[in-house]
């Protein structure tokens, strides 16, 4: 969904391109500190009495060094971002459903899907809110049985299970092009099958990630062995999808006037309130070295801040 909101292809290839060297820089930041705190407070942790120490290392860690006030700054930090992926992702969701969802249903039982709008709005609601309370009661349902494997586990090994197969038939999807319509089922429910099985056998997650994706792999292979029995239609709406994929976007026709020095104006005025008010955490009693902190975190916002801003009175 991230490049969704990309007026262009050269906006979305941007996009792409900064959002692999983001998630670089994220591995070290998400991964290397709890591992790292795990090490260090490794006695404390054990001495917690939680099941999985590991859980705990991020918040332990950021308890045991950040300066006064942050943690509870990180603490919205966490919320804020978790409501936005979830934000994201429950709107994204809606939208196939009433798009695609809806219509498909309607006609599979004979009838003619609604189209005005405010239905289709209210159906989007409806969808959001029963997603929504289905997303907070599997995370309540698993993590009262995490055990002491951890949440951290599980959800990797949740991820094995059932992720790869659904964004397999995606993936492979856009590089093999001459496969019927029902190739993504044969390769979603083939991959399902064998994370399945390999679960019940109780293998490691990254094993049941390898056997599923070959699994996956191999069903969609061989589905190309029915295109020359695939109906002429099929055919036909296939080649036109690739064709509309690869049509470049003509945004001032297809969609009109751009808003990116709007848009850089605002997040820029944000990220340096953002900044400002942060540097009242100056304030709050701390030693030389995490006062230093805040100042390098204030410093980098409101940089950002003011770039943003610079930006936004530049002719793009």
């Amino acid at each position: 969904q991230r490049f969704f909101s990309c007026k262009d292809g050269r906006g979305a290839c941007k996009a792409a391109w900064l959002y692999l060297v983001l998630g670089l820089i994220g591995m070290t930041i998400y991964f290397v500190p709890p591992m790292v705190a795990r090490v260090m407070y490794a006695a404390e942790l054990e001495a917690s009495g939680v099941p999985a120490p590991g859980d705990i290392s991020y918040a332990f860690m950021a308890l045991k060094l950040l300066p006064n006030g942050f943690v509870p700054l990180m603490v919205v930090a966490m919320f804020s971002a978790q409501m936005s992926t979830m934000d994201t992702a429950l709107n994204a969701n809606s939208a196939i459903f009433v798009k695609n969802g809806y219509p498909a249903l309607m006609r599979l039982f004979g009838r003619h899907p609604r189209t005005d709008h405010r239905f289709l709005l209210g159906l989007g609601r409806v969808f959001t809110i029963a997603l929504g309370i289905g997303l907070v009661s599997c995370a309540l349902f698993f993590a009262a049985r995490a055990g002491d494997r951890g949440i951290f586990a599980l959800t990797f090994r949740i991820n094995a299970i059932l992720a790869i197969p659904l964004l397999l038939p995606m993936f492979l999807g856009f590089f093999i092009r001459k496969t019927p319509m029902w190739s993504g089922w044969a390769c979603f429910l083939s991959a399902l099958a064998a994370s399945i099985v390999c679960a019940s056998m109780a293998m490691p997650s990254y094993r049941i990630a390898m056997i599923n994706s070959a699994v996956g792999i191999a069903a969609f292979l061989l589905t190309h062995l029915f295109w020359h029995r695939t109906p002429q239609a099929e055919q036909a709406a296939l080649q036109e999808f690739f064709t509309r994929i690869h049509t470049p976007v003509d945004f001032e026709r297809e969609v009109g006037e751009a808003n990116d020095h709007q848009q850089l104006r605002l997040i820029g005025i944000l990220a340096t309130a953002l900044g400002i008010l942060l540097a009242l955490f100056l304030l709050l009693p701390n030693t030389v070295e995490a006062r230093l902190q805040i100042l390098g975190v204030t410093a980098a916002v409101t940089t950002i801040g003011a770039t943003l801003l610079w930006c936004s009175k530049k002719k793009l």
